[in-house]
């Protein structure tokens, strides 16, 4: 029962039909992440986590460990990343629940190392490079030792190579384009040595809308999976419909005389 004349109304459907329309844009071959941190941008972590899996998302993220143990014990077993730094003393936390935990210094890396060897398992670590937002990551220069020191260490895999554009959804993309460079760059540089990046994934949902050449292997929708354009400075070009819509009853309306 509401405390008070005033509500929320989620419509399911409208995230089925932005899915769609974005699953559209990108073709087969790439996957999507859905966004859920901070309880689905308020619509329901556990709710819009289903319909988007239901509707091809392959992985979820939030940002905090503590997020992603609700969805578990909610019953959701695919693939959940935490955008947030996976601090050492959350390892055994993430590898006991199978998270995929974002690492961009060793001391974490060996934190969860140490926690999958203890659990006879190992843990999916994405490298977050830092190509511009200036956020959390490790700088470009860096990324390619970083992942090697990650590769030679027990019981953990690099399942992921990820960064986060920064202004994707301004209307000079100039900046954005230096950061995909840079990226590139990092993804060369592993391949020359030899290591697998895992999933390579930078574009939110300015760049998937915007910018095919930054899908790579999947795409992280946030605010476009809630029907919201990134920005309001531009035309986007996708059919969205807003999810979540505000109600309240009217207390009272009175005519007044001027003055």
């Amino acid at each position: 029962m509401n405390e008070r004349p005033t509500w929320a109304e989620i419509d399911i459907e409208a995230i089925e039909h932005n899915l769609a329309r974005i699953r559209d844009r990108i073709g087969p071959g790439v996957g999507i992440c859905a966004v859920v941190k901070a309880d689905g941008y308020g619509h329901g972590a556990g709710a819009v986590a289903r319909v988007a899996l239901e509707s091809g998302a392959s992985m979820l993220a939030v940002a905090i460990v503590n997020e992603a143990l609700d969805l578990r014990r909610q019953g959701f077993v695919c693939p959940i990343l935490v955008m947030g730094p996976a601090e050492p003393c959350d390892a055994a936390r993430i590898v006991e629940a199978g998270l995929d935990a974002t690492v961009y210094d060793i001391n974490a890396a060996r934190a969860l190392s140490l926690a999958a060897s203890e659990s006879g398992t190992t843990s999916r670590i994405h490298l977050k490079v830092d190509t511009g937002m200036h956020r959390i990551g490790c700088e470009p220069a860096r990324a390619a030792e970083l992942a090697a020191a990650i590769s030679r260490l027990p019981a953990v895999r690099l399942a992921g190579v990820y960064s986060h554009f920064a202004t994707a959804d301004a209307d000079d993309t100039g900046f954005a384009q230096e950061q995909l460079v840079r990226f590139r760059a990092v993804l060369a540089e592993l391949q020359a040595m030899g290591i697998d990046p895992g999933i390579r994934h930078i574009a939110n949902s300015a760049a998937t809308i915007r910018m095919p050449e930054a899908h790579f292997d999947m795409v992280r929708l946030g605010i476009a999976m809630y029907g919201l354009a990134p920005s309001a400075s531009r035309a986007w070009e996708v059919e969205l419909k807003p999810a979540m819509s505000l109600w309240t009853r009217i207390s009272m309306v009175k005519d007044l005389a001027e003055g």
